[in-house]
């Protein structure tokens, strides 16, 4: 996707039909979390640092959505 923001407009149907079943949070912080490297470089080069391979996903990505996840939960409040 060209917009990193965008990602959040897949969730929102998977929100809406089950609503008790994910946290809004996660879906939020997962669905953008592949493009954590390309938001956190400060640098004008829009390409990324890893392929999505099955490893990249496992070992970075959803640690990565995971962490960043508890992270908002425990220090933001917000549940």
């Amino acid at each position: 996707m060209p917009y990193t923001l965008a990602h959040i407009g897949y969730i929102i149907p998977v929100k809406k039909k089950w609503m008790n079943y994910f946290s809004t949070t996660g879906l939020i912080f997962g669905s953008i979390a592949p493009d954590y490297d390309i938001l956190f470089r400060l640098t004008k080069v829009r390409f990324h640092l890893f392929q999505y391979d099955i490893k990249s996903i496992l070992f970075y990505i959803y640690p990565l959505a995971f962490f960043v996840h508890l992270h908002f939960i425990f220090f933001a409040g917000i549940y």
